[in-house]
């Protein structure tokens, strides 16, 4: 997904979405549970940005990510450095120093 500036339209309090996003590895999903809650499963960085696609997705839509998202799910977790970090710093998702040359995007 590319950044256009525009701002999306959240979905309607009652209403799922299911929005998937990914490379063929390290595919993100976010998931509008209803009622302003989101869940995000795995990540994968937004092409060209510094920031996970999820984050960015959830932002243009003016979510409140800190306290709407209420499920972070990791499936894997980093196979060049085998970190057990939830969290997303690069490319790979993990806190690992790997060359952004060899990341994988969306």
């Amino acid at each position: 997904m590319e950044a256009s500036g525009s701002r999306k339209l959240a979905p309607q309090i009652d209403e799922l979405e299911i929005s998937l996003f990914g490379p063929g590895i390290g595919e993100c999903i976010v998931v509008h549970l209803g009622n302003r809650q989101w869940m995000v499963v795995d990540s994968c960085m937004n092409v060209g940005r510094t920031e996970p696609i999820a984050v960015n997705y959830l932002n243009q839509m003016g979510v409140d990510v800190e306290s709407d998202v209420k499920l972070v799910v990791v499936t894997q977790w980093c196979s060049v450095c085998h970190s057990t970090q939830p969290f997303v710093t690069n490319d790979y998702g993990c806190l690992c120093e790997v060359s952004r040359t060899d990341a994988q995007s969306c």
